[in-house]
């Protein structure tokens, strides 16, 4: 969560500090963070800010704040998708780098013993059958005679 919390910092740092002074430098030195629109009746000399739009009771809709967090959600993402990228090509690397060695062989199958009531399969260890619920007889005991 720290680490997350930190990456947003440093995401919202580069949006806010590089990314959009550069593009507002392309239209016109346009500071993205001060565009607002405000509702009612034009006033004589136009609001300058967002907070003298406020004070004067106007309904104030801050789109640059929009576009600057569009803006961060869209790095955001775009990192998280190379970071995705990367890993899935390092495990696909590994994956045919694992595929050279040898294969371990499977594991031997599990003993079986048949049901004597319904004469289905179940494991040899077991004492009721999974099938017809039925308590097995007890197996009789290896003699350890020889």
């Amino acid at each position: 969560m720290v680490i997350g919390g930190s990456f947003q910092a440093i995401v919202n740092s580069v949006a806010n500090d590089i990314i959009m002074p550069l593009v507002g430098m392309v239209i016109r030195g346009v500071d993205f963070s001060r565009l607002f629109w405000y509702s009612g009746p034009a006033p004589d000399v136009p609001f300058m800010t967002a907070d003298a739009a406020r004070e004067a009771e106007r309904v104030v809709v801050n789109y640059g704040v929009l576009l600057t967090s569009l803006l961060n959600f869209f790095l955001v993402a775009m990192t998280i998708f190379g970071v995705y990228r990367l890993v899935k090509t390092i495990r696909k690397a590994a994956s045919k780098h694992l595929d050279l060695l040898p294969a371990e062989p499977p594991p031997p199958p599990a003993a079986a013993k048949i049901c004597p009531y319904c004469k289905s399969e179940i494991p040899a260890a077991a004492v009721k059958c999974a099938h017809c619920t039925s308590d097995l007889p007890p197996e009789p005991a290896e003699s350890a005679s020889a």
